[in-house]
């Protein structure tokens, strides 16, 4: 199958997920639809339209029951008060007078449901990870604005009360046990760094930024680097090539993934295997593969085949998750665009790896900028160059942060490990704050002026693209 027929029957079934969005289809019309399809298909050509049609076909159905609220769902509570008990799988987060939670597992009376619930409780006493609470409260629909996205993330109902019970201390499943490490790693940084440091390595670590002052929260926005807290999949991809342009130097190109691997690994655990950084790490994994033995097929079609896979398996991301949507982007910009950026940059020293730096930052974000223009009306003019300066600094901050937290185990070692890690963390945002107070570091653009500078991305994309044409040997074909 060509690249240009399996990119038609991907946009098919995106198509198809964005039909079933708005559009109730019964079942019978569509298997009809489906048995003609197949029916009708003779030959090569007809069977790639059939291909096609099969395929939104199932993106339809495949919206439709996600949509659909099941007999056991959360959601169908909504209105009414319940007693409920759920599992604590992630830190909670403190803002003010009140803590929110997220609870799994559920139960009502003793009936398992399905989804999570978005619970708000007093912020004294923090309830701890891993643990199983039972309360009594209202269960509240999501808000229009957000419903589709929570959803997408496996919230399907929120609620609020002030008075609980803990049930059980510690729950035996894989997501309860990194919820609760992930709070020991929180509440170990927070004991031995001071801010912002400390509120840094957390977001690095595992994208928990409670407590970030806001002076260095509207420096990450001037800059163009909130991605390096967010655990988003800009993130993860930058990350990761970074980390294989630096082990290609000293193992080699065919042994580079290895150590990036393991990293990635790490970063995923590390995080509590967030569906975000989880679909990312998926990604990267699928491209650095191929690299490693040899690209010997397409790699835009190993990452369509990725998206369509994850899409249907998980539909509402498609189009309500911004960290899916920039993690296939990114990665999109990182293998269309980063050797043809290499070539337009010879004027770069390739010493440290600058051009290369370079090179891999602007791919994703000519990719990136435009739906980011798109959703926020933003345009950092010096986060070329920030995040040139400070994402390499990023794979080493975790590096050497993680390796402090063996001081949770052996304590007399935390003198000698944190150190070193606040100096490259202060580093790291001395360089923020500097780019933020640059003249014009950060504009708010007009409708027409953003629409210009996401065509403006679109159009650099193809110029170089046709004027930097891939190695014969390293095409995709």
């Amino acid at each position: 199958m060509s690249r240009l027929h399996l990119l038609c029957i991907v946009a098919s079934g995106i198509l198809g997920l964005a039909v079933g969005q708005d559009l109730v289809v019964p079942v019978w019309s569509l298997a009809t639809v489906a048995s003609l399809a197949i029916a009708c298909s003779a030959n090569s050509r007809s069977r790639i339209v059939a291909l096609m049609v099969m395929c939104c076909v199932f993106g339809i159905w495949r919206m439709m029951s996600v949509k659909s609220v099941r007999e056991y769902d959360i959601s169908r509570f909504a209105g009414s008060e319940v007693t409920l008990s759920g599992v604590i799988v992630q830190p909670s987060t403190v803002d003010g007078t009140a803590q929110r939670v997220v609870l799994t597992e559920l139960l009502i009376r003793d009936q398992p449901q399905v989804g999570a619930i978005l619970v708000s409780l007093p912020a004294i006493p923090v309830v701890p990870t891993a643990a199983r609470i039972a309360l009594t409260c209202t269960v509240n629909a999501l808000t229009s604005s957000s419903v589709q996205r929570q959803w997408s993330h496996g919230i399907h109902a929120r609620c609020a009360t002030l008075q609980f019970r803990i049930v059980e201390y510690s729950v035996q499943s894989w997501r309860a046990t990194l919820g609760h490490w992930q709070e020991r790693v929180l509440m170990y940084v927070r004991r031995n760094y001071n801010e912002p440091q400390a509120s840094l390595l957390n977001g690095i670590l595992i994208g928990n930024t409670d407590g970030m002052p806001d002076r260095l929260n509207l420096a990450f926005q001037a800059t163009g680097t909130t991605h390096i807290v967010a655990l988003s999949g800009f993130n993860v991809t930058i990350i990761m090539a970074i980390v294989v342009g630096w082990m290609v130097r000293i193992v080699g190109r065919r042994l580079a993934w290895i150590p990036a691997l393991i990293l990635l690994i790490t970063f995923v655990v590390m995080s509590g295997a967030s569906a975000s950084v989880v679909r990312a790490a998926v990604m990267a994994v699928i491209v650095h593969t191929g690299i490693f033995f040899g690209r010997p097929i397409s790699m835009v079609r190993l990452l369509l085949y990725t998206v369509l896979l994850m899409a249907m398996a998980n539909p509402l991301m498609t189009f309500h998750d911004l960290g899916f949507q920039l993690s296939f982007l990114a990665t999109l910009g990182l293998v269309l665009l980063a050797d043809p950026l290499q070539r337009a940059l010879r004027v770069i020293p390739e010493r440290l790896g600058l051009r290369e730096n370079l090179a891999t930052t602007l791919a994703a974000m000519l990719m990136t900028e435009p739906l980011l223009l798109w959703r926020f009306g933003r345009l950092s003019l010096v986060a070329p160059l920030v995040n040139t300066v400070v994402v390499p600094m990023i794979p080493l901050a975790m590096g050497i942060g993680a390796i402090s937290l063996v001081g949770m185990w052996l304590p007399w070692l935390s003198p000698v490990l944190v150190p070193t890690s606040d100096a490259l963390l202060r580093l790291i945002i001395w360089c923020l704050t500097t780019g933020a107070t640059l003249p014009h570091a950060l504009v708010q653009l007009s409708a027409i002026v953003t629409t210009g500078c996401a065509v403006g991305c679109v159009v650099i994309t193809i110029l170089l693209l046709v004027r930097y044409e891939k190695n014969p040997t390293t095409s995709d074909r």
